[in-house]
């Protein structure tokens, strides 16, 4: 028991990195604003990377037009989304879940690490 609930801490740490670089990413590295006028969310959405999800979620962009990275708001979808996404992707089936076990046993291998729950 302890074994699986370390798995799924593992994986759930996984989901939380690549939600906080994706946040990251998206605030920092996007080239183009989201936002290009702030009283047209049409327009926006026709020519910008701003889409219907964002725009009825309530994302926060600052007054350039780009994903606000001090907000709590854009964090946790980040986050969440990540979370859910890997564990859905690993504990979705029984042949995921082994493929997603050896796989990350491997790459624990490959660093010389061997974690309770990897033979």
């Amino acid at each position: 028991m302890l074994a699986a609930g370390l798995e799924f801490l593992c994986w759930t740490l996984l989901g939380l990195m690549l939600g906080l670089a994706g946040h990251w990413w998206k605030s920092h590295a996007d080239p183009y604003p989201d936002i290009l006028d702030k009283d047209s969310p049409a327009l926006n959405i026709a020519l910008t990377e701003h889409t219907v999800i964002n725009h009825a979620l309530g994302h926060r962009y600052d007054d350039a037009g780009f994903w606000e990275y001090y907000s709590l708001r854009n964090l946790s979808y980040c986050v969440v989304c990540s979370v859910v996404g890997v564990l859905v992707l690993v504990y979705a089936t029984a042949d995921g879940h082994a493929a997603a076990h050896v796989g990350f046993c491997s790459v624990a291998g490959f660093f010389r690490l061997t974690p309770i729950f990897c033979p």
